[in-house]
Formats: C-alpha cells, sequence, structure tokens
C-alpha cells in the first residue's frame, strides 16, 4: 500500500460533531486495526486547485490524459458490449470533452495478436459478448498521472437510455483495486420492470478496496433530477478521514474513515486503542477518469437507446489541502516523491534543499509568497516541475489548532492561568519547557516537524524539562503540552 508521504496535519485540538452512523453502515464490513502510530486526520485547511482542464480548443491534451484504461484497448468487465478506440469516440469543441459511444460492429482482430497481459479480464466470465467482435464503440479517458486525496468535481451532461453507463471515477488498477465512483448512472428497475424514466435520475456513490485479498465495495446511491437534461456539478472530496459526496454543491452522502468501538466516526487515533475501519475504504492513489459504457445481458441497449450519444464534460478541477505555514524541506526523507503521481508541496513559504526530482516525476509547490529551491535541488531530465505563487491561498483562513492564545482562551477547566514559556526561542535545537501551574497533574509533551509527524513524547512531573532536538533537520517545529484538561502548543524555531 501506498503512504502519504506530505501529512501536514495539525489538528491538535479539533471538536467533530458527527452522527452515530455505525448501525447504519450500508451492510459495508467493518474490521478492527490497531493503528502504526498515534494521529489526528480531520482537515480543515483550505483547498488549492492542483490539476484543471477547461477543454478549450478543438483536441485533447495527451501530456495531461490518456485515451483507454491502462493502456489497452480491450477491457472485458461487468458484461460490457463497447470496443473502447483510441482517441476515436471523442472530441474537443465549444469549450467541453464530449465521449461518443456509436452502434457499430468493430472487428477486434488484434486479439489474436495481444498476449494475456495486454487484456485485461475482470473475472474469467466476462469476456464481452464476443471475443472477436463487438458491436458498440466508446472511449475512456484517464488522467496519466494519480492522485492521492484531494476534491475532485466536473461540471457534466450525462446521456440518457437503456444500456447506457456513463461514470466520473477515480481507479487504482490492479493487483489494488482501488476505486471510488463520484458518479455512475445505469439501468433502474422496479420488479423487475425496466423504468426508463429512472435511468438518467438515480446516481450511484461507490467505493470499493482490495483487502486481504478480497474485493469490498460499499455503494449508495441519490434519486435527484433527470441529470441528461443539463450540467450538473459532481464533487467528491476524499480525505483520510473521510469521504464526502456532492451534487451541485448539496452533501448527498458521506462514508468516515475510522470509528471507536462505540461505533463514532473520529479524527485522533491512539495507536494503544483498537478502532473499526470499513475495509472498502480507498486509500491509494487514482487515476481520474471518465467513461462510458455499454451494458450487457438483460440490460443492454433497445431500440429507443440513442445512437450515437454522447457524455458531455464542461470542465474538470482537482484541489488539495493546502498548508497555511511555512514549510522547511533540508533532506529527501522529510517529503518522499512517489511515482506516477501528482506530488504537491504547499505552505507560505517554501524552502527546499538536497532534494532530486527524479526522471519520470511530477512535483508541483504552490506557495503564497515565496519559493526557495536552495543547495543541491535537482531536476533530473524527464521530470516535471510546477511552481505557483496564490497569494490569498489562506485568505479568511485562521489555524485554529495552532493558535495558542485561541486555545488558551476557551480551556473550560480551572487551570486558566496556565502559562509556558519556551527559552531561548529561537534556539540551536536544545531548550528549556518552563510549565507554570499549581497543578500536580503529570504534564504529557509531544513535539512535531512541520509536516505533522511526532518525533518526541514524554511525561513529566515537574514544571520545567530540557528537550533537545538537534539530531533532527533545522525548522519549524510545534510542541503541544497537555495538562489535565489544558492543552496549549506553542511554535519553536531552530535555527
Amino acid at each position: 500500500m501506498y503512504r502519504m508521504a506530505l501529512k501536514i496535519t495539525f489538528n491538535f485540538l479539533l471538536f467533530l460533531l458527527v452522527n452515530n452512523i455505525y448501525a447504519q453502515a450500508n451492510g459495508c464490513e467493518l474490521a478492527k486495526i490497531i493503528p502504526e502510530q498515534s494521529f489526528s486526520v480531520c482537515e480543515n485547511r483550505p483547498w488549492v486547485l492542483v490539476f484543471e482542464d477547461e477543454f478549450e480548443g478543438n483536441s485533447l491534451d495527451i501530456t495531461i490524459w490518456d485515451c483507454s484504461l491502462v493502456g489497452s484497448h480491450l477491457r472485458y468487465c461487468n458484461n460490457e458490449q463497447q470496443y473502447y478506440t483510441y482517441g476515436n469516440n471523442h472530441t474537443v469543441s465549444n469549450g467541453t470533452l464530449k465521449i461518443i459511444a456509436k452502434k457499430e460492429i468493430t472487428y477486434a482482430k488484434v486479439i489474436d495478436e495481444l498476449d494475456s497481459d495486454s487484456m485485461i479480464y475482470c473475472g474469467s466470465n466476462n469476456r464481452g459478448r464476443n471475443l472477436r467482435y463487438f458491436y458498440y464503440t466508446s472511449e475512456d479517458i484517464q488522467t496519466k498521472r494519480k492522485f492521492l486525496y484531494g476534491k475532485f468535481e466536473a461540471r457534466v451532461k450525462i446521456p440518457k437510455g437503456k444500456g447506457l453507463w456513463p461514470a466520473f471515477w477515480l481507479y487504482g488498477e490492479n493487483p489494488i483495486y482501488n476505486e471510488l465512483d463520484i458518479f455512475e448512472f445505469w439501468n433502474e428497475y422496479l420488479l423487475g420492470v425496466y423504468l426508463p424514466s429512472k435511468l438518467s435520475k438515480v446516481h450511484r456513490m461507490n467505493v470499493h478496496y482490495k483487502y486481504k485479498g478480497v474485493k469490498y465495495v460499499c455503494p449508495d446511491k441519490y434519486s435527484g433530477p433527470d441529470f441528461s437534461q443539463d450540467f450538473h456539478i459532481f464533487t467528491v472530496i476524499w480525505d483520510k478521514e473521510k469521504i464526502q459526496w456532492l451534487v451541485d454543491g448539496e452533501l448527498k452522502r458521506t462514508y468516515y474513515h475510522y470509528y471507536d468501538i462505540s461505533g463514532q466516526a473520529i479524527c485522533d487515533l491512539n495507536a494503544n486503542n483498537v478502532y473499526l475501519v470499513p475495509i472498502a475504504y480507498a486509500r491509494d492513489p487514482m487515476h481520474l477518469i471518465f467513461n462510458l459504457a455499454i451494458q450487457g445481458g438483460s440490460d443492454s441497449p433497445d431500440e429507443n437507446t440513442p445512437f450515437p450519444c454522447q457524455m458531455e464534460i464542461d470542465w474538470v478541477r482537482v484541489y488539495q489541502r493546502f498548508n497555511c505555514t511555512d514549510i522547511i524541506i533540508t533532506n529527501q526523507n522529510q517529503f518522499s516523491l512517489l511515482n506516477n503521481v501528482y506530488n504537491v508541496i504547499t505552505g507560505k513559504n517554501v524552502s527546499i534543499n538536497n532534494f532530486v526530482v527524479h526522471s519520470g516525476q511530477h512535483l508541483t509547490i504552490i506557495a503564497t509568497n515565496t519559493v526557495n529551491l536552495g543547495n543541491n535541488f535537482i531536476v533530473e531530465a524527464g521530470a516535471e516541475l510546477e511552481i505557483k505563487i496564490v497569494p490569498n491561498a489562506c485568505d479568511n483562513y485562521k489555524n485554529e489548532e495552532l493558535d495558542h492564545q485561541n486555545l488558551e482562551n476557551n480551556l473550560a477547566s480551572s487551570l486558566q492561568k496556565n502559562k509556558v514559556k519556551i527559552f531561548p526561542n529561537p534556539n540551536n535545537g536544545i531548550f528549556t519547557l518552563y510549565i507554570f501551574t499549581e497543578s500536580k497533574e503529570n504534564k504529557h509533551i509531544e513535539v512535531y516537524n512541520i509536516l505533522g509527524y511526532k518525533i518526541i513524547e514524554f511525561d513529566i512531573t515537574k514544571n520545567s524539562t530540557d528537550i533537545d532536538i538537534s539530531s533532527f533537520p533545522k525548522g519549524t517545529y510545534f510542541i503541544k503540552i497537555q495538562v489535565g484538561d489544558n492543552l496549549f502548543v506553542e511554535k519553536i524555531i531552530f535555527l
């Protein structure tokens, strides 16, 4: 499993109000886990645009899009009938991308020339209507690189007709089988009778994951207007702690990742506790995909299904969370780049040294003020580096998790007069922590680096202690002090 390299979360004090939905988990299976480390995953940082296509001009940008899923023209899955052509079933015009399904026979003579690794079989019995020819052609469009977490949205108008299966989704490909369906529309039945009026009204939201060799799925659906009559904005927000589906800005479903044993969705995990997780939760990098499939069997098109027909995409955008603090990276280990992924580093001021973007890798750096690429920052031939300055990325955003004054003012216990002092600060990595309190309780101390990783944790009984972080890279750190019900967070500058 891939792991998120950039973990910029500072949710030291975050109150999440959620409903108890354990008993309403849509039949999705839960597994007990003990986390590898204690961490807080709930996000409230602002979004920043990292990927978009407005589909202007008259052709698809093939530097960012592929026209066939995982490079194969042939894909025998779910009893689908279409033959996916490579670039022949889409057009870009008048500011939109059209994915077009046609009723036409395609002779797939290339099957004899392909080895088994060149074709995708989704189960031994699902190999299309015929291994020699297809009755329909269509296309799927996927991003060349993957994304790990973010807000994904597109403005789309779907086609309407029996047997049509338009979809906007994320997929991690085999053998991981990591999938998140932003929408799917397909045939709807009532007591076995096909309801043509429902085809374009029932928006399905789904998530899949292959857990310990078994494929799990957790679906849900929303019945809305006839989505074939106009464009609508479909959105999924995929964070580490929850997935949310929205239609035209209205929340339709929330799927949480972590629950305590009482069934309450939570953000803060302790490595000493046991938690429940839906095992279908998507958790690995995935491509973004649009496609228009044709169903088979009793779900096949009938004489009223219009051909050719099209799914029309006005625009697509991907956002990721922005870190409203300064970022200092002094070595490669602080941010490991994932291959074939849109890697993104964000911050008010970003400084990077001793770092290599290898051939084939992509890195986007977004700052509100400055980007400083210092000593030994290398971009190899064949690598992609993008730098953006977005001055307003943190406008109207207050990082309450790190706002010590806000935390102290809102403490509800009797220890209102507690104060914390760090001396010297800035320092050379060695400093003294003073806690002014009359409490005899243990004081729990945690130190986090700028990426949100906890590097030190211990308890003290006295009111002062010396702390040494000089073995770690220079930069900004945060110290969290818990005294009973009181929590304090202070910034440390290690020069």
